[in-house]
């Protein structure tokens, strides 16, 4: 039902009877073989594998770091392109690296997870009017260094004109959508399609800090999606609010 709901609303219409809409256990498989990864290599390759087995060429895009993060490794954000009938390109990310010692089940394996299947989907039936590009990002929780890397390397690798960004998207059945204006077309029309299937979508200016704040002072248009439990999103929001966020 969520692939369905987010082809619907990124596409514009619904997908043909040839995309999935239950792909459950597929999902959780490919969770799983992305948070019991060894390492931040671990996880790397399983993403690299499951581009492979879909038969889209995948690049590695290596970057430093500045001396003053303390992180002793270089960063690799990996990124695929499913070529449209036009160059405008739609591009969807989620960071891959975990947060000290957990296996980042929610954060973010199941967002890599997500964008993973609207590969898929958008593999079989190419949208009309974009180029669909993935960014899997390294490093999100060492101050979004990978999204602003692969940002300011954009003389090489284009800027979208959207990004969407898939962050904590593990659990409960309301969507969280971060966008600097909540009247634009695309948060609008995820919200009719989810609604209409018995979804809640709540659209606020206040969503934290994530890879889409790389692309805000850039031409790209960037929003932010999560699944959460709706408590939890507004109990968050509340927070926000309290604090003058």
């Amino acid at each position: 039902l969520l692939s369905l709901v987010l082809c619907l609303a990124i596409a514009g219409r619904a997908p043909s009877a040839q995309v999935p809409t239950d792909r459950t256990a597929s999902i959780q498989r490919q969770v799983e073989a992305i948070a019991m990864g060894e390492a931040i290599e671990g996880r790397r390759a399983a993403i690299l594998s499951r581009l492979e087995a879909l038969g889209v060429e995948a690049e590695i895009h290596w970057f430093d770091l500045p001396p003053t993060v303390q992180v002793d490794r270089r960063g690799a954000n990996i990124t695929a392109t499913i070529r449209g009938a036009t160059p405008n390109l739609l591009l969807l990310g989620a960071h891959y690296d975990e947060f000290g010692r957990a296996q980042g089940v929610i954060d973010n394996a199941a967002g890599v997870a997500a964008v993973l299947e609207l590969l898929e989907a958008f593999a079989r039936e190419p949208l009309r009017h974009f180029t669909l590009g993935v960014a899997f990002f390294d490093l999100e929780e060492e101050g979004l260094r990978g999204s602003r890397a692969l940002v300011s390397d954009s003389t090489r690798i284009p800027l979208p004109a959207f990004y969407l960004n898939f962050d904590i998207f593990g659990y409960g059945s309301a969507f969280w959508i971060g966008a600097r204006q909540p009247s634009d077309p695309l948060p609008r029309l995820l919200h009719d399609v989810g609604t209409s299937r018995g979804l809640e979508v709540v659209i606020d200016s206040r969503y934290p800090s994530s890879d889409h704040v790389s692309y805000r002072n850039t031409s790209a248009t960037s929003y932010a999606i999560s699944l959460l439990d709706a408590a939890d999103i507004h109990t968050l929001l509340a927070r926000a609010r309290s604090s003058g966020d």
